[in-house]
């Protein structure tokens, strides 16, 4: 995997920045979910966002201590906690550009959506889509326009995220 361009932000980043931020504050509650099973995966998605960006992009994000406890977004002084965060998968999106949904491997091999905050107006709504397997939420038509995270709870956050990070996007069927 190429770190250097795992999460890219642009020019455009503080404006997606601001419509997230708006957006959660209109309907956070139906646009950002986590199911227990999921908890873990959202904390370390946000622990390994907040150090990739902070590495990446020093300009724009630092951590507020040694520690690593909280990230500062420079540009607007807003500070998230990362160590046992309260709501860890808000904060990671608010790290980067993309909607962000975690995929976890289900008994029966499939991966089913357990967390994700799809935060800004698309295809698909979140609250319809929440605990489907990947396969029926394809079937349905919708791609899935985020970074999503393949994840199995017990080992998945821990190893290289390149082994299971994936973007989906909607094939054109003909």
């Amino acid at each position: 995997m190429n770190w250097e361009n795992w999460i890219e932000l642009d020019n455009e980043w503080l404006s997606y920045h601001q419509q997230k931020l708006d957006r959660i504050a209109e309907r956070g509650s139906r646009l950002i979910m986590v199911h227990d099973l999921a908890k873990d995966a959202a904390q370390e998605t946000l622990e390994l966002l907040a150090k990739y960006v902070t590495k990446r992009y020093p300009s724009l994000f630092r951590f507020t201590n040694e520690n690593e406890e909280a990230i500062e977004v420079i540009a607007t002084e807003e500070v998230y906690p990362i160590r046992n965060s309260d709501d860890p998968m808000k904060y990671a999106a608010l790290l980067v550009e993309d909607d962000l949904a975690i995929m976890i491997e289900g008994e029966d091999g499939q991966y089913y959506l357990r967390a994700g905050a799809i935060l800004l107006p698309g295809f698909w709504r979140l609250e319809d889509k929440f605990g489907m397997p990947l396969s029926e939420i394809h079937k349905s038509g919708d791609g899935l326009f985020c970074h999503i995270i393949l994840a199995n709870v017990s080992t998945a956050i821990q190893r290289e995220i390149g082994k299971f990070n994936e973007s989906f996007l909607p094939a054109n069927e003909t």
